[in-house]
């Protein structure tokens, strides 16, 4: 079922597939979700499973993200079929400003996945993601959707058209530019992820007060998700807090600090509990709830056609099995570092400290997954981590201190940097005699970085107790002062213009004339290395009191001005307009 998703997303692509290295980790990972089935026990290994945290460290655009959903994929479909119809299966981390374009991406995945769900009719409950971030991103509660969102139900709102802020009188022309902007802030899937076509906001007041909630919807009649569920239907993409909350997706995706709000406020600690298995009451569709005041918890719920749910109430009706996540997926993890890599580490702990304090007190209950120590059962199954990377530094350390944990690196590594099991550097084109010349005579671990074309150029500048604005001004009038003495000699008939330098960098020396540094050799525009080549660089500037500088900066300042950037106050670099 895992390949029949991937293979109806990528139905229109003629080279789809798997790549080795994806296949092996999605095969790797196997045992760590089946042997949380009874049948499968003997398979689980702790320092395999939760107790090591697997590295994806593959470079960009390799594929880390295809790997790990398939993973992800694999121990949804895994969780229906073992009897796990509601509850979190995944929490997924991103940086917030990959957030919603990650979250796009995954979505075109989920939406196939409950395609497929649907047509084997595996478990009862669709596969949805939570989008679970800060109110600043997107409301914590339905009630901030204002009235002039529609109504699902509303026929008279088809699609988005007459919402335009354009269209009909002044009342109506007012309420569309409210709704295109409450669109244009919240309507995080402006494109169907199976068709293609615009989608909108809609507010879904159908299956009572638990399930009132925002939904985003694709308006194509013939969209094969509203073909398969006899209509137009909201997408898996839960918007606030409170219907994640009331629904427990299989994906709740997010920030790092959004665990923060654990110890913050006890309503809140309540509802996350309740996705983990401690929810009290539960509506007729499936919506979930967890009232805490004295008077709810005495009223008859059956006067809300509500039903009591197990274990909080012993005579309930069973709704979870083993609802706690069984995998954690961190993304951009070179990220968590410093003060970041500190909170995140407290979050971890906070969580695992949550499930294990749920897991003493109704685990039982709730069939949660146990370790088996080859005689009997143990401690509760965490989730196991993944953490996927293009570039980190020292990653055992990092990893071991942000989840107390062992790292597990995949792939592991080669003979050298470039090479491994299962990836190596493209060889140079056939047609390049010089670059396949060259490759031939260099050693086996030097020929990718010599031979291959450049992609990205490091370069680290030391500020010398300068401004990193003055000093980039600085490195401006250097590269200016190239580019004007190149295209000098190019202008001047009298004599031929010098040869290119040779690819490369190489340290910048004092030009006390002036009181900045100019480069030995410059940057030659002709193809060269591609992998992480990386040239320190040092600027020679003068102390900031020096006369030298002063004459620097206010010739720098007049090439800043031709190059249309205004320097404020601040220091800051910003555009210039046109009346500067």
């Amino acid at each position: 079922m895992t390949n029949e998703a991937f293979a109806l997303r990528d139905a229109h692509d003629a080279k789809r597939g798997w790549r080795l290295f994806q296949m092996a980790f999605v095969l790797a990972h196997v045992p760590v979700f089946s042997s949380r089935i009874k049948e499968w026990r003997e398979y689980h290994d702790p320092m395999l499973d939760e107790d090591g945290v697997s590295l994806l460290y593959f470079p960009a655009g390799g594929g880390k993200s295809e790997a790990f959903y398939g993973t992800l994929l694999f121990a949804m479909f895994l969780d229906r079929l073992r009897g796990k119809d509601r509850g979190i299966t995944a929490m997924i981390r991103y940086p917030l400003r990959l957030l919603t374009l990650q979250a796009q991406r995954l979505l075109k995945l989920v939406v196939r996945a409950e395609l497929v769900r649907r047509r084997h009719a595996v478990g009862n409950w669709p596969f949805e993601m939570g989008f679970w971030v800060g109110n600043q991103n997107t409301p914590n509660h339905y009630r901030a959707f204002r009235a002039d969102i529609p109504l699902a139900s509303d026929r008279e709102f088809a699609d988005d058209s007459e919402l335009d802020g354009e269209s009909g009188d002044d009342e109506q022309r007012a309420q569309g530019r409210r709704y295109v902007e409450a669109r244009e802030a919240y309507d995080k899937i402006p494109e169907c992820p199976v068709c293609g076509q615009p989608t909108g906001l809609r507010r879904d007041e159908g299956e009572g007060p638990l399930g009132k909630r925002a939904v985003i919807v694709c308006f194509n009649e013939s969209c094969e998700w509203n073909r398969e569920h006899g209509g137009r239907h909201p997408l898996p993409f839960l918007l606030t807090d409170d219907a994640i909350y009331a629904r427990a997706p299989a994906i709740v995706l997010g920030t790092v600090d959004k665990l923060a709000m654990l110890g913050q406020h006890t309503a809140t600690i309540s509802k996350v509990l309740g996705m983990f298995g401690l929810a009290r009451r539960i509506d007729r569709w499936g919506n979930l709830d967890t009232p805490r005041r004295e008077d709810d918890l005495r009223r008859d719920p059956a006067k809300d056609d509500n039903f009591n749910v197990f274990p909080a109430y012993a005579k309930g009706t069973p709704v979870f099995h083993d609802p706690f996540p069984s995998l954690v997926i961190q993304d951009e993890a070179h990220l968590l570092e410093e003060s970041l890599g500190t909170f995140s580490g407290l979050f971890a702990s906070l969580l695992e400290t949550i499930l294990e304090d749920v897991a003493e007190t109704a685990g039982d209950g709730l069939q949660v997954a146990r370790r088996w120590n080859g005689d009997g059962w143990g401690a509760p199954r965490m989730p196991k981590v993944i953490a996927a990377t293009a570039t980190i530094s020292a990653p055992e350390r990092q990893l071991e201190t942000v989840y107390q944990r062992g790292p597990l690196r995949f792939p592991y590594p080669g003979p050298d940097l470039y090479h491994s099991f299962f990836a190596e550097p493209a060889a140079p084109p056939a047609g390049n005699e010089g670059r396949v010349a060259l490759a031939a005579s260099l050693p086996f671990a030097q020929a990718p970085e010599q031979t291959a074309p450049w992609m990205r150029l490091y370069v680290s500048l030391m500020t010398n107790d300068a401004t990193h604005t003055v000093t980039t001004v600085g490195v401006l009038s250097a590269f200016h002062s190239i580019i004007t003495a190149r295209w000098d000699g190019m202008l001047d008939e009298g004599s031929p213009p010098r040869p290119l330098p040779l690819s490369g960098t190489r340290f910048l020396r004092a030009r006390p004339e002036i009181g900045i540094a100019r480069p030995l050799i410059a940057l030659s525009p002709k193809v060269v290395p591609a992998k992480s080549w990386r040239s320190s660089t040092s600027l020679a500037l003068r102390s900031p009191m020096s006369p030298t500088r002063r004459v620097a900066t206010k010739s720098s300042m007049r090439w800043v001005r031709r190059l249309n950037i205004n320097i404020g106050a601040s220091g800051a670099a910003t555009p210039r307009s046109k009346a500067d």
